[in-house]
């Protein structure tokens, strides 16, 4: 799990770490079944194609990445890459390196962590996720992927994380909700500490990804000048 030496364009090189597991969703219908097999089933493979083995590196799993910089979200935010970095800085998520994979169409993003607790590294990642869904998916990108690695965290803080767009559309839908989201969400977490109880804060009480408490900034008219 150590750190990136630097960061190079194109092939990805490094010894960098990014985590996924399995979902834990629940049906809240009848209708809801399938969709939570299907749902179930892409957390595994996302779990599957991240973590096996720590394989030294996000690039080592996900293959050549090329470094993305911030870039003007403009008047009509399109939902690039840059423009996510941008919204992240806006919302106070410290990034030290975001890179796209072309070839998997997945973002690998690394940010340093300003939480002190387990219950402000969860309100973190709802952040992020809030940044992910609302300034990138709803901007248009077709990203399939966020995988995530945790910088200079805090002693038992999760290393690792990640989502699938798959999830997401299937909140926006109606199919699981906002808490089997965060469920399926926080099943992917991953510590250096393997008997860390995942899913939950210091407090035992589950943060919600799609929770209103957890609003990101993404509109452009109350930040002149961009991030």
């Amino acid at each position: 799990m150590g750190k990136r030496d630097g960061a190079g364009d194109g092939d990805g090189s490094g010894n960098r770490c990014a985590h996924g597991d399995t979902s834990n969703t629940q049906t809240t219908n009848n209708g809801a079944g399938l969709s939570r097999r299907h749902a179930l089933a892409g957390a595994g493979t996302f779990a599957l194609g991240v973590t096996a083995g720590c394989l030294d590196s996000i690039a080592s799993v996900t293959g050549g990445q090329t470094s993305v910089d911030p870039e003007p979200t403009g008047d009509e935010p399109t939902g690039t890459p840059g423009e996510f970095y941008t919204y992240l800085e806006r919302n106070d998520i410290v990034v030290e390196e975001l890179y796209h994979n072309p070839s998997e169409n997945t973002l690998s993003l690394f940010y340093e962590s300003s939480a002190t607790d387990a219950v402000e590294s969860d309100e973190e990642i709802g952040l992020i996720f809030q940044v992910y869904m609302s300034g990138l998916l709803e901007g248009g990108s077709d990203i399939e992927a966020l995988y995530t690695e945790v910088v200079d965290g805090f002693d038992g803080q999760v290393v690792g994380w990640g989502i699938q767009s798959e999830w997401v559309e299937l909140f926006q839908e109606g199919e699981i909700t906002d808490q089997q989201l965060w469920s399926t969400i926080a099943e992917t977490k991953a510590y250096d500490d393997e008997d860390h109880e995942d899913g939950a804060g210091a407090d035992g009480e589950d943060t919600v990804a799609g929770d209103d408490s957890a609003i990101a900034e993404t509109d452009d008219e109350e930040h002149d000048g961009g991030a």
